[in-house]
């Protein structure tokens, strides 16, 4: 047969050659070559490329991916990043690869239960959805069937995966997996009902796997001290991603210290930010950004105590590239830092408007720390000094800069609110100024400040003490009347308080309430318990008692715990304003401001003391442990008095309530016109200056404040606090303001 039939092969051979080639394992794919390969976006997940995936379109999440995957050797991976910037469809990737190529049993575990319905429903059900790969190895969900998966429970050929809330430790039990997956990390409790840590109660899972066992991690940054995922980062090898400059060929990382911003030339000129490279000063703008990316290379920063393994520097000649890539580990784990200037989905200008709004709000400037640059925000843990306040205050260069004197409205402010503290033997009060930034120093088009940033500055007018007993009648008459007191301005006419309040949290409740319910002018403040709270929100009407006569007033709940970091940003805002040249004082402190009232600066008049000062800033952060999580509390010495600061948050709270926040340029301009002093005509007479007033002023507020004098008790039916549906028309400011600021 052979011979008649040479010609042909073997058929033998042909059979066994396949079965040989249908027994060989396939190859075995790094996670983003599998990904590259299958995976697929659903456009229910809001990606913006829907679609098949591509590696080469964020090619920084290569080494991430690829380390994360567990056939790489590593046991742990720390992704610390910004918000859209790839990190969730990453993990996303390594658990599919693990599902397709190596599965096992895997515990997802995330901040709550919420969470996890939100993962499921929100990643990975679009992810299998469209990825013909998975779709058919995951079982179907099936309520109440042990076969099929679950919402919380997926079933798929040789494994699991299972979603388990970090603050329920009954999850965390009798589960032995191989890989673990912890989704936002930072917004875990540290303790879960007693049994400790929830990371180390889900680590014990991967017991029985050993070193074959899995952790992944990525998260966005909370706040300094009590982050998780920087606590990772940390402890890995703190991976940063260099970039090759276009000019000089070195590489290097992207520092926001090294993005700029030129100033507008003209109201319609719009620059766009860019960076300058430390290696030799060139230009990188966004448009270069794919270019960059496509060299970019991990390199391994963390600071080794063995001064043979030194970090690499922040510039690297191209020469150089793997002898810094293959620097020792040191049995560190990856550990991956990336913030949004490296995303091709984030725009630069975002990120300075971002950069500007946080400069005058530091409520904004914690969510571009934390969502833009992936850094833990560090609060406000060191106080003002109050002696260094004091010198500031009555520096020379403050009295020009802000023209404040005690007692006197200053020339830019146009709003005024003021607030009271009940003591056991007086009450304490105290009076705020606010207004816009000046428009020499941000004028329109000048793109130094973010449009709808709250562009204001505060200054303390006065203060005092009502220095009779609260069991004395008098003192509460005193307070009604000082409530009522106008205070004379520089630029504007005499003033009364725009929104005034009182402390209602001290040994005196009923009678705050009393002179709260007789006179409109004057709100009833309590402290919100959530430290998230907003500045100002309507709490519930609480009964008032007077005698046999009862009724109920308004209660407002202030949220002091941001508006104090607010309070000490601006003060530290002041001394970057104000230019104290050479004084030695200042030289030593190393300030040196800019001759300009920067956004969102507190100032303080000359004649505050360091007692005032010391009031004004007694309290400070503290890291407690807060039902099992780390956080961030407000503490004051036991000796020390904290009433002015107190009152300082009360009128901030009062003021954002009546809109400084939400005001725009307009705004401001039309409450100025209002309420700015008339012009005097030198040729009237003092009868006809009276009769002479300025007949095109537009009414103010100020002016159409109802009586104080109210009766004690108000009627549970009564509007104690009448809003702008029982006015009888806006004036001329208040109708350019509702024009201006529709959210």
């Amino acid at each position: 047969m052979s011979k008649a039939f040479g010609e042909l092969i073997h058929g033998a051979s042909i059979v066994f050659a396949a079965a040989a080639i249908a027994a060989a394992p396939p190859p075995e794919l790094t996670v983003s070559e599998w990904a590259d390969a299958y995976r697929m976006i659903s456009a229910e997940s809001g990606s913006k490329y829907p679609g098949k995936w591509r590696t080469d379109r964020v090619p920084y999440l290569r080494e991430p991916m690829d380390c994360m995957g567990v056939n790489h050797p590593s046991r742990r991976v720390a992704i610390r990043a910004g918000a859209q910037v790839g990190k969730t469809q990453a993990m996303n990737n390594a658990l599919g690869h693990m599902v397709d190529t190596a599965p096992r049993g895997a515990v997802l575990m995330a901040p709550s239960l919420d969470k996890c319905l939100a993962w499921n429903r929100e990643q990975f059900e679009p992810m299998l959805d469209v990825t013909d790969q998975l779709k058919l190895k995951v079982l179907a969900s099936r309520s109440r069937s042990e076969e099929g998966s679950s919402t919380r429970f997926k079933r798929f050929r040789g494994g699991f995966l299972k979603l388990v809330s970090a603050s329920t430790a009954k999850e965390l039990q009798s589960t032995t997996a191989g890989l673990l997956i912890l989704e936002e990390p930072t917004d875990y409790p540290y303790d879960t009902d007693g049994r400790g840590d929830p990371i180390d109660q889900a680590r014990h899972r991967l017991d029985a796997w050993g070193e074959d066992g899995k952790e992944i991690a990525a998260s966005t940054p909370g706040d300094k001290g009590s982050c998780r995922i920087s606590e990772m980062y940390e402890a890995g090898d703190q991976r940063l991603f260099y970039l090759a400059c276009k000019d000089c060929g070195d590489f290097s990382p992207l520092y926001f210290e090294h993005m700029h911003c030129d100033a507008p030339k003209s109201a319609s000129d719009d620059p766009a930010p860019y960076f300058v490279r430390p290696c030799c000063g060139g230009i990188m703008q966004q448009g270069d950004l794919a270019q960059a990316l496509a060299t970019g290379v991990w390199l391994a920063t963390y600071e080794s105590e063995d001064k043979d393994n030194p970090a690499p520097p922040l510039s690297v000649p191209a020469g150089e590239i793997q002898h810094w890539k293959s620097r020792g580990r040191e049995g560190r784990n990856p550990s991956f830092h990336l913030w949004q200037a490296y995303s091709p989905f984030a725009s630069w200008r975002s990120i300075w408007a971002d950069w500007k709004a946080g400069q005058a709000a530091p409520d904004k400037l914690r969510t571009f720390y934390q969502q833009v640059l992936a850094e833990p925000f560090e609060p406000a843990m060191d106080r003002p000094k109050a002696e260094r306040l004091v010198e500031l205050a009555r520096h020379p260069a403050t009295e020009k800069l802000v023209e404040l004197k005690r007692g006197v409205i200053p020339p830019w402010a146009w709003v005024l609110t003021g607030a009271a503290d009940v003591q056991t033997d007086r009450i304490e009060w105290a009076a705020y100024a606010w207004g816009p930034v000046s428009d020499q120093d941000f004028p329109p088009g000048h793109g130094e400040i973010a449009p709808g940033v709250p562009a204001t500055n505060g200054a303390l007018v006065d203060w005092g003490v009502i220095d009779i007993s609260p069991d004395d009648p008098r003192s509460w008459a005193e307070l009604a009347n000082l409530s009522n007191r106008s205070f004379p301005g520089v630029a504007c006419r005499p003033l009364t308080f725009d929104q005034f309040g009182v402390d209602t949290g001290g040994h005196y409740t009923q009678k705050s309430y009393q002179v709260a319910s007789r006179n409109l002018g004057i709100k009833a403040l309590k402290g919100h318990n959530d430290r998230e709270a907003a500045p100002l929100t309507l709490g519930k009407r609480v009964r008032v008692a007077a005698g046999k006569l009862t009724g109920k007033v308004q209660l407002w709940l202030v949220g002091g715990h941001n508006l104090k970091r607010r309070i000490y940003h601006g003060l530290g805002q002041a001394f970057t304003s104000v230019d104290m040249g050479a004084d030695p004082g200042a030289m030593a402190a190393g300030v040196r401001g800019t001759g300009r009232r920067e956004p969102g600066s507190l100032f303080l008049p000359p004649e505050v003391d360091e007692a005032f000062a010391k009031q004004l800033t007694a309290e400070y952060l503290s890291e407690e442990i807060v039902r099992g999580k780390r956080t961030m509390i407000w503490k004051k010495p036991k000796s020390a008095s904290n009433e002015q600061l107190d009152m300082a948050v009360y009128a901030t709270s009062l003021a954002i309530h009546f809109g400084i926040d939400r005001f725009k340029r307009e705004s401001w301009a039309a409450l100025a016109e209002a309420r700015r002093k008339p012009e005097e005509d030198p040729a009237a007479g003092p009868m006809e200056a009276l009769w002479s007033g300025n007949g095109d002023t537009a009414p103010d507020p100020a002016d159409e404040a109802e009586e104080p004098d109210k009766p004690l008790v108000i009627p549970e039916k009564r509007v104690t606090n009448p809003g702008p549906a029982n006015a009888r028309g806006l004036p001329a400011w208040a109708r350019a303001m509702k024009q201006n600021n529709q959210t």
